[in-house]
């Protein structure tokens, strides 16, 4: 028998022998899967070494210019441009400096020696080519790793761009390189066949495969044994034409007698007949083995202690990174990078163990680490790269690095007295979400304007806290935090304060959508953004402050889980190559989320990931509830696993989100999208839980149109509002999403969000005639009677902050060149952003003047309509879907409900009257009337009620009575919303 049949019959034998085990479902294998890697050749030096690394300082030589030439064989570069960005500044599209061979090849320069140039001097670059004027055929975001391109004699880096594979930019010293024949794709399409694609059909071919201790060797001994890690060879393979990128390619299989193992880099070389003394090399990516049994048998873990757990005597890191070959702990001297002063980059590294489950482990003894942050050096398919562990739950400035953090030194004096769980504490416990008023508020916004006049920092957590700010021309006119008091809100919904990819120290406004560390606080709002532990204290005590107001304020967060801000340089990918997103014939990402990527949340590890970082801000933080960005991208089984684990933190945390997704369309049109239908028919609460709900954007439609700006309820008169229109705004009244569901505890009804117009904003663009705009008054009681109108609603009401005051996102003349064009809108001579996701403090801030006054017009009264509306939203009673049916002839209480006017309709009859711009709907007991853009009367059985219906008066809600005057609103004559109540 020869060498070569002995080795095949051995690998088919310890086969055979593992096929017994493998279960039928996935549990976690208590054992590491048996080492089966077969060598032609015998290992003559495998060792490891010392576990403790000597530390080493990273050292670049930077250029003093840089050349980066891009090539497309599509031509069409005449249409594209380059888009950088830099540590801390802004990202910016570059017209390439010249456009040759028939608009192949494009070109852009940066002398960092000129005064422009200079600014840009030691950042670190980043670059993206996209079409110009827009992001469409956007490719990767790629970072320039001037160490891998040291600069030449003169101190000029030149790179060669290419297409690489989906939507990445390949990389290259010469131009030369960048036309080579060459691997363009391996991947394992089972667990022992190897997919290649190649430019031409090699000469050659050998493949090897690199273990752990391999990557221990130092560069002389990885070059002196290289050659006994060859798996196996072969010369001009048979190969089949394919395409791939849309390039004319040649594919072939090598297959292999045994089952391989995800934690040994495969490494697939080749020679080519244009360049047969050139061996090119490229990893083997094992993606489609994700979802096989046998991945699933070996390599998920089912453990609650990913990341860094500490103790003051030891801390135990724990990663989970099946595919990798080595991992490292590098323990850093500091959490300041080099590029700031008093900045270090040295580090001590520390090798970590493979255990059961993919994961990487080490502990050390001995040391207190808190306050020390780390990173890990992970080797596998992309190469070798660092990492921000993305289970850190503390990071430094910028979320670079991760921190080991003693959270119990964190809390602030009397954070134990802020209950964990408010079910059932007095003042704190709600029976149903539909009780609340959620107040959405930007933390910069609230004190960046000069008028919320408080001493604290503006724009920062310790100044969206501080109390007893007043506006300086009047003591009496509360601000920030005070004015929420004031008002009455029950929940204020943050966007996002987990760490985001921006400059924290050279802070540029960003919603924060763009998600780098997601259980890390941001540090942008911190008082210290360099001392992680500062910013973890202070958002704290946020929300310590809000909980013990007089209105018991819950913090519920919105969280963004659905993509992140970019995937290829992701902590995700990094550490588990193309496991975490969603991608379209395994190279190009899904981008339901306009942002590049999404989140693949079906994923196993993805969905644990997800629940438990809802589940620590919950416990850590007391954070009561949680919003979910563009929740339609999230499937429906794991936000039945988080509210499941959240509940058993508090029953009382609220969830709710976007029921869409950024391209209307549905992942892999499986139907198992977290979308509004979804979110009713399979999320629905219980008499132990609330329920997770979704935001009705039918309703806001219905009432204030769509975001064109489009025109609703409130701008139009009698002849112009269809039956159906009145009908969805009724529906939107009762709580529930018309065509959608009817459970009120899931219906977030609102007129306005962060990503829409104001509502003011709305109402100035479609109330005017065409030529002028509407009058200011009649804009201040347009806005206040739709708010008012959400407030009474039996859904949860919901309302973007600073609507109170008539909040306004004007884009001045100067600002046109600095913001896309597309995020605003000109009206009446003036410009209106409708997305100001990346607008300075100008355009976002809160200017607290206008709660006294707007253009010399008083506004002072406004505000106390508002705080009573709110006010009203918590006393009025809730009723459940069962009751919500329409019309009755009496009430629960088994009152009498006369005739009336029911949205242009007579109770009763069967053709409708002629509608007079005045609607009653029916909630139980109470009868609500919305006057229009032009009103008539209402006929309350004999009783003509329409005196009471426009009356001006003090009293929020009279039960004496049965009316509540909440907004006067009307063309000429005036009209408003009323309650009548006729209960027992």
């Amino acid at each position: 028998m020869t060498k070569g049949k002995l080795i095949t019959k051995l690998a088919l034998t310890i086969l055979i022998g593992m096929s017994t085990i493998l279960p039928t479902v996935f549990p976690v294998s208590p054992s590491i899967e048996p080492d089966n890697v077969i060598y032609e050749t015998t290992l003559t030096r495998d060792y490891a070494e010392p576990n403790m690394l000597s530390p080493r300082k990273a050292t670049i030589t930077w250029p003093t210019s840089v050349t980066i030439h891009y090539h497309n064989d599509d031509g069409e570069n005449d249409n594209r441009s380059f888009y950088f960005w830099f540590t801390g500044i802004n990202g910016a599209e570059y017209t390439p400096d010249s456009i040759t061979n028939e608009n192949k090849d494009m070109q852009i320069s940066f002398d960092f020696t000129s005064e422009e140039g200079s600014l840009l001097y030691k950042k670190k670059m980043f670059m993206i080519v996209k079409t110009t004027g827009t992001w469409a055929g956007k490719s990767d975001d790629t970072p320039i790793d001037f160490a891998a391109f040291p600069p030449d004699g003169t101190g000029l880096t030149e790179i060669w761009c290419i297409p690489g594979e989906g939507s990445s930019i390949e990389m290259y010293a010469t131009e030369a390189e960048t036309q080579m024949d060459k691997i363009t794709y391996a991947v394992f399409t089972d667990w022992k066949t190897i997919r290649a694609i190649t430019t031409i059909a090699p000469s050659s071919y050998r493949l090897y495969a690199f273990t752990t201790n391999y990557y221990k060797l130092n560069s002389v001994d990885k070059e002196i044994h290289r050659q006994e890690y060859i798996l196996t060879t072969g010369t001009s393979p048979s190969t089949t034409p394919t395409t791939f990128n849309s390039m004319n390619c040649e594919q072939f299989n090598i297959v292999l007698n045994y089952t391989i193992h995800v934690n040994v880099q495969y490494v697939l070389e080749a020679t080519f007949s244009t360049n047969s003394s050139k061996w090119l090399s490229k990893n083997v990516a094992f993606d489609p083995l994700y979802e096989t049994e046998r991945f699933n048998a070996y390599y998920n873990y089912d453990g609650s202690d990913l990341g860094a757990t500490y103790s003051s005597n030891e801390t135990t890191f724990k990663v989970w990174a099946p595919t990798a070959t080595r991992v490292i702990v590098m323990l850093y001297n500091s959490g300041i990078p080099s590029e700031y002063p008093s900045g270090d980059d040295s580090w001590g590294g520390y090798n970590m163990a493979y255990r059961p489950g993919g994961i990487w482990e080490l502990t050390i003894t001995g040391r207190d680490l808190n306050n020390r942050y780390y990173n890990y050096y992970v080797i596998n398919s992309l190469g070798a790269n660092e990492v921000v562990d993305p289970y850190a739950k503390a990071c430094n400035v910028n979320g670079d690095r991760g921190m080991v953090l003693n959270f119990n030194q964190t809390d602030p004096t009397g954070w134990e007295n802020v209950p964990q769980r408010w079910d059932g504490e007095e003042g704190y416990d709600i029976e149903s979400a539909n009780e609340l008023s959620v107040y959405e508020v930007h933390v910069r916004d609230l004190t960046s304007h000069e008028s919320w006049n408080g001493n604290e920092t503006p724009g920062t957590y310790k100044a969206f806290y501080e109390p007893d700010t007043r506006l300086a021309s009047d003591s009496n006119v509360t601000t920030g935090f005070d004015h929420i008091e004031e008002l009455g809100i029950k929940a204020i919904q943050l966007l996002p304060v987990f760490d985001s990819d921006n400059d924290e120290v050279n802070y540029s406004f960003n919603w924060g959508y763009n998600p780098k560390n997601y259980n890390c606080v941001e540090g942008a709002f911190s008082s210290n953004p360099y001392n992680g532990a500062t910013r973890v204290r202070e958002f704290k005590s946020l929300v310590q402050a809000y909980a013990n107001n007089a209105n018991h304020t819950r913090v519920i967060m919105d969280v963004v889980y659905n993509h992140v801000s970019s995937a290829p340089a992701s902590s995700f990918t990094k550490l588990m190559p193309k496991y975490y997103f969603r991608y379209a014939e395994g190279t190009y990402y899904y981008d339901g989320s306009g942002c590049g990527n999404e989140v693949k949340t079906e994923a196993p590890m993805m969905r644990k990931f997800i629940v438990e970082s809802l589940c620590w801000w919950a416990s850590e933080y007391k954070i009561k509830g949680f919003r979910f960005d563009l929740m339609g991208l999230i499937d429906v089984e794991t936000l039945k696993e988080a509210a499941t684990a959240l509940y058993q933190i508090d029953p009382d945390i609220v969830l709710y989100g976007e029921g869409w997704r950024g391209d209307g369309g549905d992942f892999h049109g499986e139907g198992l999208a977290a979308d509004t239908g979804n979110a009713y028919s399979q999320l629905y609460g219980t008499n132990t839980r609330l329920a997770v709900g979704g935001f009705n954007d039918t309703g806001r439609n219905a009432l204030r149109g769509d975001n064109n700006p489009g025109y609703g309820y409130m701008q139009q008169g009698p002849a112009d509002i269809s039956a159906d229109t009145r009908n969805k705004v009724a529906t939107t009244l009762w709580g529930i999403h018309e065509g959608k569901g009817g459970n009120p505890s899931q219906t977030i009804n609102y007129v306005s969000c962060h990503d829409n117009y104001t509502l003011y904003d709305q109402l100035f663009a479609t109330l005017g005639d065409g030529t002028n705009s509407a009058s200011k008054t009649v804009l201040f009681n347009a806005s206040t009677a739709a708010h008012a109108f959400i407030m009474i609603s039996n859904g949860i009401a919901f309302m973007q902050g600073g609507e109170e005051f008539f909040r306004t996102k004007v884009v001045d003349s100067s600002l046109e060149e600095d913001i896309l064009s597309e995020t605003y809108h000109t009206f009446y001579g003036v410009n209106i952003s409708h997305n100001s996701y990346n607008s300075p403090d100008s355009v976002n801030t809160f200017d607290w003047t206008r709660k006294v006054s707007v253009d010399g017009i008083d506004t002072s009264g406004y505000f106390a309509k508002f705080s009573q509306a709110i006010k009203l939203h918590s006393s009025l009673p809730k009723y459940p879907y069962s009751l919500e049916a329409f019309p009755y002839t009496q009430t629960s209480a088994g009152n009498p409900i006369h005739n009336i006017s029911w949205a242009g309709s007579e109770k009763g009859s069967s053709s409708p009257n002629t509608y007079n711009g005045c609607s009653g709907f029916q909630l139980d007991e109470y009868f609500v009337f919305l006057g229009g853009r032009q009103w008539g009367w209402v006929q309350f059985g004999d009783v003509n009620i329409s005196d009471k219906i426009f009356e001006s008066g003090e009293n929020t809600y009279d039960n004496g009575n049965g009316t509540v005057n909440l907004g006067n609103y009307a063309s000429n004559t005036g009209g408003s919303i009323v309650v009548y109540y006729r209960g027992a």
